[in-house]
């Protein structure tokens, strides 16, 4: 069994298929959610430009968002290291890998309040993380 020790928690193949990769989803989805709020892709554009929104995300709002990235690009970094020893996971930790460097646009995105690009970028996010979990996890899970 792989293990890595993070300050108080232990993080395990066992641990990322029974339940933490349900927890960390379900992060990202409650995510897209709470952006919605800014998203607004179907707004009137002039001149290519999108009109400015009743609902701009505030600075404080930004930063809060930038440091959710950081965090669930701690937790994908996390997962990733679990799968990093054994050659049979590689596949899922590139993909482990891929959703890292769109959280790390993500936080981009933050910094400049695009909702729209965070929005679908966390899809992207939740699709590489799903593979992932498919290809590491597949009877791996505790009965």
């Amino acid at each position: 069994m792989l293990t890595i020790t993070l300050s108080a928690c232990q993080v395990t193949l066992e641990s990322v298929c029974n339940g933490q990769y349900q927890k960390y989803d379900e992060k990202i989805s409650n995510a897209v959610l709470a952006l919605s709020a800014w998203d607004h892709p179907g707004q009137p554009r002039i001149r290519g430009r999108r009109i400015a929104s009743v609902m701009e995300m505030a600075p404080l709002d930004r930063s809060a968002w930038q440091e959710w990235a950081q965090e669930r690009l701690k937790e994908s970094q996390h997962m990733a290291d679990v799968l990093e020893s054994n050659q049979k996971y590689a596949k899922a930790r590139k993909n482990i890998q891929e959703a890292c460097d769109t959280l790390v646009a993500i936080h981009g995105y933050a910094t400049k309040g695009d909702a729209h690009r965070m929005v679908a970028s966390l899809n992207q996010v939740r699709q590489k993380t799903q593979k992932a979990y498919e290809l590491a996890c597949e009877g791996n899970k505790s009965k």
